[in-house]
């Protein structure tokens, strides 16, 4: 289970997209879930808030899931999305994906070419310079399995504050809509007792505003060129 307040700002930021008639659409719009794996929380999330859409799922493990919503399923990695044709979607998500992804660089351009022009892409991500991710880079993997059960991958962290993860995406040709910082480390730990301190600690800094703080982040751009 991920950050509710970054995912919830994500579902959010997706909702208004999809509700913006732009006319009278005679189609319902097409977006793109990267990194979806098998989780299917977003378009769930997304029906339950009544959007007309069709989604494709891009990962590179199976992301096939039964859904009405849900479309093509490709096995790609957000480095290489050749198999998906430029400029097809409305709008595009990754959902806690590109803490993960090796060559953010080459993400960011591949998400911009697959984006149709002024469209969106809004990414929920971890907070390399927050705490938690000091402390993820010192753990093992099997360590954060044990702490989640199966739900830890390899983090690789290509990106080294939230700041450069912008900057990077706005050197692919997308522009900076929102960046909000959300504290979620209570949603990180299944055990009791340490989650009552976690849910202390992000109240507290949510509290301050220290973004520093905040091991989660919502980023919204959209494709200028």
């Amino acid at each position: 289970m991920q950050s509710a307040a970054a995912e919830a700002r994500l579902v959010e930021h997706l909702v208004g997209i999809l509700r913006n008639p732009e006319g009278e659409r005679a189609h319902p719009p097409r977006i793109l879930n990267v990194g979806a794996g098998r989780n299917p929380s977003i378009e769930q999330q997304l029906a339950a808030a009544e959007c007309r859409f069709v989604c494709d799922r891009a990962d590179v493990e199976p992301c096939e899931i039964d859904h009405p919503s849900v479309d093509r399923c490709f096995r790609c990695a957000a480095e290489d999305m050749s198999p998906i044709p430029s400029e097809t979607y409305a709008a595009a998500f990754a959902n806690f994906v590109l803490e993960h992804v090796p060559d953010i660089d080459r993400a960011a351009h591949e998400i911009h070419r697959i984006l149709k022009p002024s469209c969106r892409f809004v990414t929920s991500v971890s907070n390399p310079s927050s705490p938690v991710a000091l402390v993820t880079r010192h753990t093992p993997l099997w360590l954060h399995r044990v702490i989640r059960g199966d739900e830890a991958w390899e983090t690789h962290f290509a990106y080294g504050s939230v700041d450069e993860l912008v900057e990077t995406f706005e050197s692919a040709g997308l522009s900076r809509v929102e960046v909000t910082f959300h504290s979620g480390i209570e949603s990180y730990l299944p055990q009791p007792l340490l989650k009552q301190l976690a849910r202390g600690y992000d109240r507290t800094a949510t509290a301050l505003g220290i973004r520093s703080l905040m091991n989660l982040a919502c980023l919204v751009f959209e494709k200028i060129h």
